[in-house]
């Protein structure tokens, strides 16, 4: 009887509470993506401001990409600023245009190496398209 109990309680010290292996590393979700923030204008030739409307101008297209992934970032030009959805971190070149219904009216340097942190807002280099 007292080898039973003996047994018992070494048996339930070894195996711990929280069961499993005890050196066992507990899961580890992924990081929080990021965001980036872009700001943008519209002028003619002679550098004098115009509106997405009268440049025939719907969007702002962001292609965000990196050695394995592509997305793009849609923004309604009228905003003239806009917050990007979640990106997984990392570090990603930016293509950016101005899009209208007939298809790309002006295209602005490309960014790259922009950094994407966990939970952080990224801000791009403002962009000014030169537009017809």
């Amino acid at each position: 009887m007292i080898r039973a109990l003996v047994l018992t309680l070494v048996a339930s010290a070894a195996c711990g509470g929280g069961g499993g292996f005890p050196d066992a590393s507990a899961f580890q979700d992924a990081p929080a993506p990021g965001k980036f923030q872009l700001d943008w204008t519209l002028q003619d030739s002679s550098q004098t401001p115009v509106t997405c409307e009268a440049a025939n101008a719907t969007e702002v297209l962001v292609i965000v990409h990196d050695a394995t992934d592509t997305l793009s970032q849609p923004f309604t030009c009228a905003l003239g600023n806009a917050v990007s959805g979640s990106i997984a971190i990392g570090t990603y070149d930016m293509q950016i245009s101005l899009q209208g219904a007939s298809g790309t009216i002006a295209q602005a340097p490309e960014q790259d190496g922009i950094v994407i942190s966990s939970l952080m807002i990224s801000t791009l280099t403002p962009v000014v398209f030169t537009v017809p």
